[in-house]
């Protein structure tokens, strides 16, 4: 019955959840989690458990299943549409056959931007199709719901009663700690996580403590010290043995090693010298960040990664002010990715960038050779299509919040990563983007950094599997005195 031939993983997914009403794919990126998906779909279908499946994806993957992975490994008749919201009046049509025609048209597959869960089309468009058919309901990338007070949360928490069998896959369920996964559990089942509400699971599974945190508004100025507002911060984790017995309970972990002959990561230091221009500048910014944390009551995340990125956009070459405009510093970063990739004059080439401003930098000075792939890009899937077959396409540049899921990009061996997010799971998730099933050279990895600066400190910690909140929380002040002495 299988389209494509099953890996052996695969097939051992494939046999131990065919026959479940619920399950979860927690497999590393570029082991085929969508393959083992369809395959138990089909195999659905033919028993009649299900006429219907509709797949949650992130926006820039949603492409992927409708038009590539479900015909690339579905071997059932089928039909598919993808919701979009605006719709076109083409696409309109097609939702309207897909829940409304009589005729045999096969596993109706209905495709949709998780995103579009929280609007009242979607809504409305999700709940119709569960309340009519016997849904296979799958979230792709379930981490889009580890949020439980998020609008899109809640509405796929309620919609998700209404489906026949239930599924979530993601490389990394669990990106910033063991509270991510609650809503992904509560989807699959009510009560599965054993607890009424998010309140008492974080209070079973966190260590907590309270803090006091400074208001920052004028009319607070002549307060008493201590003065602010109460919050509770996680301070460590418990029960975690009891959390790995219900995991195992439903979902199948598979990491990449386990389970493919994939070739090297091989990952290539590139230290980027910063100009005197850029020494003042970030000792001037440290110096500001050093004087805000002394006058901080209580230091959050959110605050110190704040100083910590400013720091950075300095390295980087660029620096924010507080008009929301752009001021571009003399830099060698530009001219050192010039110098590689005129080095490489046959390769394509994935550059990596985390600020909006190096993407378009580095686009400038690659010309019409390169393609974007970010929150401005008009059209990621024209970007990816030709970056994959046009030969006069040799770059594409890619934001990893944006291009961290969905996207196989094996053609290419090589990664430049020019600039990076503090976030461990867009460092992950962008690294397999080459390394999956597919790839069959060693992939390299160039890393961009400043030495002696905080990029050096955020690449250390990707590097080590780090959580950057935590790292950069704990070490704020001694980052930012080390920024005084670059």
């Amino acid at each position: 019955m299988f389209k494509t031939q099953p890996y052996p993983h695969q097939q051992m997914a494939f046999d131990l959840f065919k026959d479940k009403s619920y399950f979860a794919l927690f497999t590393d990126m570029g082991t085929g989690k969508t393959k083992m998906l369809l395959d138990i779909a089909a195999y659905k279908y033919n028993k009649k458990e299900i006429d219907c499946m509709v797949i949650l994806a992130p926006k820039q993957v949603v492409p992927n299943w409708t038009f590539i992975e479900i015909e690339k490994h579905l071997g059932i008749p089928h039909t598919v549409a993808q919701f979009r919201n605006p719709m076109k009046v083409k696409e309109k049509e097609q939702i309207f056959n897909l829940y409304l025609s009589k005729k045999d048209i096969g596993l109706r597959i209905l495709t949709m931007n998780i995103d579009a869960a929280r609007c009242k089309d979607g809504f409305k468009c999700l709940s119709n199709f569960l309340a009519k058919f016997r849904c296979f309901l799958v979230i792709d990338e379930s981490t889009s719901i580890k949020n439980p007070s998020a609008s899109v949360t809640k509405n796929l928490l309620k919609l998700s009663r209404k489906a026949w069998t239930k599924a979530i896959s993601t490389g990394y369920p669990a990106p910033q700690s063991c509270l991510d996964y609650y809503s992904q559990m509560e989807f699959l089942r009510e009560g599965l996580s054993g607890f009424k509400s998010f309140f008492f699971y974080k209070c079973f599974y966190a260590i907590t403590k309270k803090i006091r945190v400074k208001q920052q508004t004028r009319e607070d100025e002549d307060k008493p010290k201590g003065f602010g507002r109460e919050v509770t911060i996680v301070t460590g984790f418990k029960n975690q043995d009891k959390l790995t017995d219900l995991l195992d309970s439903f979902a199948l972990r598979i990491k990449k090693e386990e389970c493919l002959e994939l070739p090297e990561k091989i990952d290539i230091p590139q230290i980027i010298e910063l100009t005197t221009e850029q020494k003042k500048v970030y000792v001037e910014v440290a110096k500001r960040c050093m004087s805000e944390l002394a006058e901080d009551q209580e230091i959050t995340v959110t605050s110190a990664i704040t100083k910590i990125m400013k720091l950075h956009q300095v390295a980087c070459g660029h620096v924010k002010l507080d008009n929301g405009d752009w001021i571009d510093l003399p830099n060698n970063r530009l001219e050192t990715l010039k110098n590689i990739v005129e080095e490489l004059p046959d390769e394509k080439i994935i550059i990596w960038a985390h600020y909006k401003k190096d993407i378009e930098n580095i686009h400038k000075m690659l010309g019409e050779s390169s393609v974007t792939f970010y929150g401005d890009t008009v059209d990621t899937q024209a970007s990816l299509a030709a970056f994959h077959n046009d030969p006069k396409i040799r770059y594409i540049i890619i934001n990893p919040k944006s291009g961290m899921s969905g996207l196989t990009l094996v053609e290419s061996s090589l990664n430049i990563y020019y600039s990076y997010s503090y976030n461990l799971e867009h460092w992950l998730q962008s690294r397999d983007r080459t390394h999956r099933i597919g790839q069959k050279n060693n992939v390299r990895y160039i890393l961009f950094y400043c030495k002696g600066t905080v990029e050096e400190k955020i690449l250390s910690a990707l590097r080590e599997k780090k959580q950057l909140s935590d790292e950069i929380l704990n070490n704020i002040t001694n980052y930012v005195k080390e920024g005084m002495k670059v």
